[in-house]
């Protein structure tokens, strides 16, 4: 019976007086407080406005509220506004506060954020349920920026501008906040279910399952069940929200039924309670066919128009003398107006602040603690009949104490073996893994030990072709030098005839171009042998298991040489180097193997969209900021399509042909770049290629340790 809301808005003081559009100046010392006063709205029915027809647009709508309410809508609506930075930071957070959105785009001259409900945590600009957006500008400066939104349920715009501390400052509160009701919640749950344990009653086992719903519940609506429970799964947390409510009304309905003797006491109100559990499934289909609106404003109602029956029924049954509903009658009321608070919160009735955001999740802890008091009046009753049950339990005990100890013995035994069979599945499991990574690395070392050979043996035929000639050429000149040395002092002499006719005939100057030529590929080909020997000492760094000081740039360099081969008559190779590229403290022999698991990948995907052999390019570049180093390797290929996005980091996912590949090549890549402390970021477009950044953090978090 709760319906999705936005995460707690937290009341603060804001630092203008919204006329109007006024620009929303930021400081260090304040946030900006909600800023809905300060923005102008552009909806946009069709869904198919552009960036560059919004800028050319007027933007007719300027809210009365600090929080607009936009109601239910399948448009999408542009917000536009301006910040003034008055801060000394050259980074603001925009912390958009209705984690409920189905999507955002966020724009200043370009977009530069696009994010939906489906983007999980870890890939959001800050790890947060909120869509919370980092915007680079300059102390003093001010700029223009917009936003499009769009979502399935209601639409609120809580939108907060500050310093990335007084943000997280202000996150960190609401998550203390929801702390402190979730502590509240688990305590009501535990001391329910130990309740339930000694005294058996259905009622407190429903109490627990329907305490429990409320508290996930609250959770989703708040966005923590994104953050903690489902993290990698956003795509449950679309659905969920009207799953949840749809369950909290069941199971909410289930303990009222039984707490206060509906069946008994309002044998009308079951009517009630059976329509409760038909209807909700039918509401909660819809959402799977895409009808969000429909059965978000349908739940709405629902729940509005069950508070009012639950607490009619609550007072019927308490004029009839059943004492414990004077309890739900009183925590139900108190619900209620939270309940109704909320609802009219998100028709615009009343405004949207701390206290109406909150009043169902306050109304919630309250009505737990209240009911637990009204479980706990019949305690008394239970424990007498729980002392009789006892006697007749060890009457029943001591006859079976025997079977029972035999039945632990033979149960032990039985799980001591499955334990070992477990233990025994589990270390073939990670020996077979070990294995898998290994062949992986061995077939890409194969790869490249073929590639060297080839690569060496070019230049070694430089020397062993050019020697024979050489030798050849310097015994013949030898040769003549000896005759010369054994001619008479008589110049004019026969001798002295034969060998000037011999010296014009062996073509000396010729002779020495031609040693000068040999002499040349052989050092040509000496050079090229020890830039391959160099790159190949590099690269074999790898077998070096602690953290040392390293340039990427050699780690890249070195890679590309021993790939030379693979790269070789395949594609198009371009490099960019950042010369001025720190050292860092890394493992560089698994960064060669990373590199070479992404520039192989590549190579690969040039060749999936049929490209001639001129127009495969793979682009290699390093370059850094003041916090990270970078590695980019970008394929011109046919780029990644959606469905597959998430699962190409996953072990033994591939999209290549059997026998062609393991799946485990991005998987080790990404595992190195973690291992750094870092992560590997895709940057995709269908029919235009795809780009993998490995960022590796400059200060590393682990310092120096052995790799595993």
């Amino acid at each position: 019976m709760h319906l999705k809301t936005p995460i707690i808005a937290l009341l603060l003081l804001s630092t203008i007086t919204n006329i109007g559009q006024s620009a929303i100046i930021v400081t260090d010392e304040e946030t900006s407080g909600y800023i809905g006063q300060s923005v102008s709205i552009l909806e946009d029915p069709t869904n198919s406005i552009t960036f560059e027809e919004v800028l050319k647009m007027d933007f007719p709508t300027i809210p009365k509220l600090e929080v607009p309410n936009l109601g239910v809508s399948n448009s999408t609506y542009w917000i536009k506004f301006k910040v003034v930075n008055n801060t000394t930071q050259n980074e603001l957070l925009i912390d958009l506060e209705q984690s409920s959105l189905d999507e955002i785009s966020f724009y200043e001259s370009k977009l530069i954020y696009h994010l939906t409900d489906r983007t999980i945590i870890s890939e959001r600009p800050v790890d947060n349920q909120n869509y919370v957006l980092p915007i680079k500008l300059e102390p003093g400066q001010s700029s223009v920026y917009f936003l499009a939104i769009k979502s399935g349920d209601q639409i609120q715009i809580p939108i907060v501008l500050g310093t990335r501390y007084k943000i997280q400052h202000r996150l960190a509160k609401k998550d203390m906040y929801f702390g402190f009701y979730t502590g509240i919640m688990f305590a009501i749950i535990l001391t329910a279910i130990l309740i339930f344990i000694k005294t058996k009653d259905k009622n407190y086992f429903l109490y627990v399952g329907y305490i429990a719903i409320v508290l996930l519940t609250q959770a989703n609506f708040q966005g923590y069940t994104l953050r903690y429970v489902w993290p990698s799964f956003p795509e449950i947390e679309r659905y969920s929200v009207y799953i949840l409510s749809a369950l909290a009304g069941i199971t909410g309905s289930l303990f009222i039924m039984n707490y206060v003797g509906a069946k008994k006491n309002a044998k009308w109100s079951m009517k009630f309670f059976y329509t409760i559990f038909s209807i909700y499934p039918f509401v909660v289909l819809p959402v799977f066919f895409g009808f969000f609106n429909f059965s978000y404003n349908v739940l709405q109602l629902i729940a509005t128009f069950s508070a009012f029956v639950v607490l009619y029924i609550s007072w019927y049954c308490w004029r009839k003398g059943v004492q414990q509903s004077g309890n739900l009658l009183v925590a139900w009321g108190i619900f209620m107006i939270g309940i109704v608070l909320f609802v009219l919160k998100d028709f615009g009735i009343v405004p949207y602040n701390v206290l109406t955001y909150n009043t169902m999740t306050i109304g919630s802890a309250l009505e737990g603690i209240l009911l637990s008091f009204g479980l706990a009046d019949k305690i008394n009753i239970l424990k007498k009949e729980k002392e009789q049950a006892q006697k007749r339990e060890i009457e029943a005990l001591r006859v079976n104490e025997k079977e029972l100890e035999s039945r632990v013995v033979t149960r032990t035994i039985e799980l001591e073996k499955a334990e070992q069979k477990a233990t025994k599945a589990y270390q073939e499991l990670v020996v077979s893994q070990k294995q898998l990574v290994e062949s992986e690395k061995l077939a890409g070392l194969g790869q490249m030990t073929a590639g060297i050979a080839h690569e060496l043996n070019n230049p070694i035929n430089f020397v062993s072709s050019n020697v024979g000639p050489l030798q050849r050429d310097v015994q013949d000149i030898i040769q003549i030098l000896d005759e010369f040395a054994g001619l008479p002092p008589d110049t004019n002499s026969q001798e002295w005839k034969e060998v000037r006719l011999k010296y014009d005939k062996m073509q000396i100057p010729f002779v020495k171009k031609e040693i000068e030529m040999l002499l040349k590929g052989i050092e040509e080909g000496s050079q090229r042998t020890a830039e391959i020997v160099r790159g190949m000492r590099i690269f074999a760094r790898a077998d070096k298991d602690t953290l040392v000081p390293a340039n990427i740039n050699d780690c890249i360099n070195s890679t590309l040489v021993v790939m030379k081969s693979v790269l070789k008559n395949q594609v198009t190779l371009e490099r960019s180097i950042d010369m001025n590229i720190p050292t860092l403290e890394c493992y560089p022999g698994k960064l060669n193997q990373a590199i070479v698991n992404l520039v192989s990948n590549a190579v690969q995907a040039t060749k999936m969209n049929r490209k001639k052999i001129e127009d495969r390019v793979v682009e290699v570049k390093s370059y850094h900021t003041d916090d990270s180093l970078f590695i980019s390797i970008k394929d011109n290929g046919p780029g990644i399509s959606d469905d597959i996005l998430d699962k190409i980091f996953d072990p033994f996912f591939t999209t290549k042909q059997v026998g062609e590949g393991t799946g485990l090549g991005l998987s080790i890549a990404m595992g190195i770049a973690e291992e750094h402390g870092g992560r590997i970021e895709v940057i995709t477009e269908i029919g235009k290629g795809s780009e993998f950044i490995i960022h590796l953090p400059r200060k590393q978090k682990f310092g120096s340790r052995t790799a595993a």
